[in-house]
């Protein structure tokens, strides 16, 4: 029984052997197999289909039109009012109760624009004023009796000139005594006035001088106030004035109207040297733009431009100037053809601003160019 085990054993392990080199032979062999055809190829993916060349281009394309070139220079302005004053409450904390004007006004010096609560205030400067003119009436009614006291007392003196002492002397003595005193109190009550008027004014926005509101603080309704913070400026629009400060400013001719470009606004001025304007704040020989319609919503500081035109060619055939290319001695623009594909073609240029040129000769109106 038990050498029959074993031979089993051995039996079964031998198969398992030649199965084995069975599977490594057909390993060894499959290159060969597939090469003749005998066993079954891997799938091949498609190729991508070739294109023609033109199919596989995409122009940016554009015409031959006309228009007109015109190349200019452009000067830079600034805004810079030549007299205006900037104002703000010198009390924080406060609400504002008045305010006067809007921006546009135009103010006179000593206009109030805006000012707090001055109830308290105002009351007693009424008061001071009332009795500073009860003091005066009482000092011209004394002065008025002197003038009757002292004529009476000429008379008696002109009876009795033999007398130690005149009596002009002494009614004038003493009026001398009561005006004084009512003098010393005038004094001190127009002191006291001007002390009251002095501290209302600092709870007022108050014009120094003529001119036109060009900024206005806009105060929300429980927004109190900030101490110096700017909130209104006046400006003398006669002498409202954008300065030339770019290095080409001498290209502007004092004398002439020219158009200032200021965001969306297009303004008329004149160019004057800062001597002819003989204002103590600007420059003598800097070149300066006087407007001639003052607008009152420019601000200080605003940013502008003067374009001069140097040249121009209007109503002629142009072409963008990105469409045109040098090469050797040659000046070319690609255009589209019949066919749809782009060829160069040869042209002669006339001005050219950097956006489109001008074409002088080598394209008809209408056609069709390809941009690089």
């Amino acid at each position: 029984m038990k050498t029959k085990g074993k031979k089993e054993r051995t039996g079964f392990a031998a198969a398992r052997i030649r199965a084995v080199l069975a599977v490594i032979s057909c390993i060894a062999l499959a290159p060969a197999l597939t090469g003749c055809g005998l066993m079954p190829k891997e799938e091949e993916l498609p190729k991508a289909p070739v294109m023609a060349e033109g199919q596989s281009q995409t122009y940016t394309l554009a015409q031959a039109v006309k228009g007109n070139v015109i190349v200019s220079d452009n000067v830079r302005v600034s805004y810079v009012p030549a007299s205006s004053e900037k104002l703000s409450f010198s009390e924080g904390g406060e609400y504002v109760r008045h305010v006067y004007v809007k921006a546009g006004d135009k103010v006179k010096a000593g206009d109030v624009l805006m000012e707090l609560d001055l109830t308290d205030i105002n009351e007693q400067i009424q008061d001071q004023q009332d009795q500073l003119d009860q003091l005066t009436l009482s000092l011209g009614q004394l002065q008025e009796s002197e003038e009757v006291d002292l004529e009476e007392a000429r008379l008696k003196d002109a009876g009795n000139p033999n007398q130690t002492v005149s009596n002009e002397t002494t009614v004038s003595e003493q009026y001398t005594t009561q005006e004084s005193m009512l003098t010393n109190s005038i004094q001190v009550g127009q002191a006291r006035l001007e002390e009251l008027k002095a501290k209302r004014a600092k709870r007022q926005i108050i014009a120094s001088i003529d001119g036109t509101v060009t900024y206005l603080y806009q105060y929300d309704q429980w927004e109190a106030t900030e101490k110096d913070k700017q909130v209104a400026v006046i400006s003398n629009m006669d002498m409202a004035l954008f300065e030339a400060y770019s290095d080409n400013a001498a290209i502007l001719t004092p004398g002439q109207t020219y158009t200032v470009t200021c965001g969306d606004k297009e303004l008329q001025a004149v160019a004057r040297t800062g001597k002819e304007l003989n204002y103590s704040s600007l420059k003598p020989d800097s070149i300066y733009l006087q407007l001639t319609t003052p607008d009152p919503e420019l601000s200080e500081g605003d940013k502008g431009t003067v374009s001069i035109v140097k040249e121009q060619s209007l109503d002629t055939l142009v072409v963008p100037s990105d469409a045109v290319e040098k090469q050797g001695d040659k000046t070319i623009v690609y255009v589209l053809n019949d066919k749809g594909y782009k060829e160069a073609q040869t042209v002669t240029c006339g001005l050219d601003n950097g956006t489109v040129v001008e074409i002088v000769d080598g394209l008809e109106e209408g056609q069709t160019i390809v941009m690089p």
